[in-house]
This record gives structure tokens, sequence and C-alpha cells, in this order.
């Protein structure tokens, strides 16, 4: 049985899940599409093939702590954390364009599939950089307690010790 749980951006890009046995949207993921058009075509669908769930709180906290150590945490909105906690509840593919919803799906196991994009090939670990005084810090803080700048996420390069930094969207 194949079961998708979409985000945003498999709506808005209107990637067809209609030969899915079962569809799934977090009601966030509904709220997030604002009032347009895009909402309206998921309202039809409700109650037809798409059902509203709301995942539990255990699957969000599992999914926080994955974020945590992908250090997607900060990356992520509250419907992406939805959407990952109910695919990790049913066991559902997520259908989305999201890296970072992409990136801690496939640390934590839960299938996925890219929407219009190519999707991520490779796992990411993201650390937290100061860009005032450069200050690395382990976990996701968005204020230098130091000198007050703002910190911005900087993947990290696997391999040969050098880190390729990469700015982050925040």
């Amino acid at each position: 049985m194949k079961r998708y749980v979409l985000d945003a951006s498999a709506v808005l890009c209107g990637k067809d899940a209609l030969t899915a046995d079962e569809i799934y949207v977090p009601l966030s993921v509904i709220e997030e599409l604002g009032k347009g058009k895009y909402r309206r075509k998921v309202e039809v669908l409700i109650g037809i093939k798409v059902s509203v769930v709301s995942p539990a709180e255990e699957s969000k906290g599992r999914i926080r702590q994955g974020a945590e150590e992908t250090g997607d945490l900060l990356r992520l909105s509250e419907a992406d954390i939805d959407v990952l906690a109910l695919a990790l509840e049913i066991g559902g593919v997520i259908l989305t364009d999201d890296y970072s919803i992409q990136n801690v799906a496939k640390h934590l196991g839960i299938e996925y599939e890219a929407v219009a994009e190519r999707g991520i090939k490779e796992e990411f670990h993201w650390e937290y950089v100061c860009t005032g005084c450069r200050r690395r810090y382990p976990d996701a803080i968005k204020e230098c307690p130091v000198c007050g700048a703002v910190v911005r996420t900087k993947r990290k390069k696997k391999g040969n010790g050098k880190r390729r930094e990469e700015d982050s969207t925040q």
C-alpha cells in the first residue's frame, strides 16, 4: 500500500499523488498554504482522497532530535516537522523538494521523493558559525552570545577535514 505525505512544495508544484492508495497532509501544511488556489485544491480532495492528520508530540520530538543531529533544526518550520513526524508514524513516503526535509528524512530512514527538483544525493551535517566573531557552536542558536551577531548554519564537508562553507537561507 502506497502512502504519501505531502508538504507544501508538493502541493504547489502540483505533483500528482492520486495514484497513491492513501494521501496525508498535516493540518499545519494546509495552514501554511494560506487561502489561495492551492489550499482550495487540497480542500477539494479532503474527504475524497486526502486525509488531514496531525502527528503525535512523541513523533515530533523524534524528528526534532534527528534534525538537531544533522543541524537542520533551525531550517525546518513546524509544518516541515509535522510532515516528517507524520511520515514516521504511518510509514509514508514524503513528497517534497525541501532539502532540509529530505536531509532529516534520509538521516532517520524515512522514504521521500523529490517533486520538481533532483533531490539530495547525500546526507548533510551542519555547524553553527557566528557571522561576526566566527565562533562555532554545537547547538542551533540564532544570535551569538559573545558578540551579538547572527549565527548561520554552514554545511560541513565530509572527507579530508576541510570544511566547505555554504551560507544557509536563514
